[in-house]
């Protein structure tokens, strides 16, 4: 099926270290540079789930989760990126969906998640996926959360 989003989980750490690297060049957040990129991608490498999506064998999208809250059996979304080319065709949605798919499968009841408060475009995904504003910090950052 053309345009046909196929979403899958990227367990090996090298491969999700280089697929934040590839994907940096299409984030939201300016103020990354090349150090900060390189160290952002070995955090996730080392303790995040990554979930990729790919359009007729495009990469087109990645975001990557933490589920290390297990008391709190909170999960907390720290990176979505959509390839400008594959916007507005459902994908940054379709990996939503799996991330709460992938949480609540393995128990967890809640998802967090930080956003640029003049990032309407995320703002409105989010909220259209169910999740609700908790806060609103005076920089510029608003907090969400998903009760599964």
């Amino acid at each position: 099926m053309e345009n046909e989003i196929k979403c899958c989980v990227i367990t090996d750490a090298h491969e999700k270290q280089e697929m934040v690297v590839c994907f940096s060049d299409f984030t939201y957040r300016k103020d990354l540079d090349k150090k900060d990129i390189v160290e952002l991608s070995r955090k996730i490498a080392a303790h995040a789930a990554v979930i990729t999506a790919v359009i007729n064998n495009e990469k087109a999208g990645l975001i990557s989760y933490y589920r290390n809250d297990l008391k709190s059996k909170t999960a907390f979304i720290n990176l979505v990126v959509v390839n400008p080319k594959k916007r507005g065709m459902g994908v940054a949605t379709a990996m939503l969906k799996k991330v709460v798919e992938d949480c609540a499968d393995n128990g967890f009841r809640q998802i967090r998640l930080e956003v640029d408060s003049d990032n309407k475009k995320a703002i409105h995904l989010y909220e259209k996926a169910g999740f609700k504003k908790e806060d609103e910090t005076s920089d510029g950052k608003t907090f969400y959360k998903l009760i599964l």
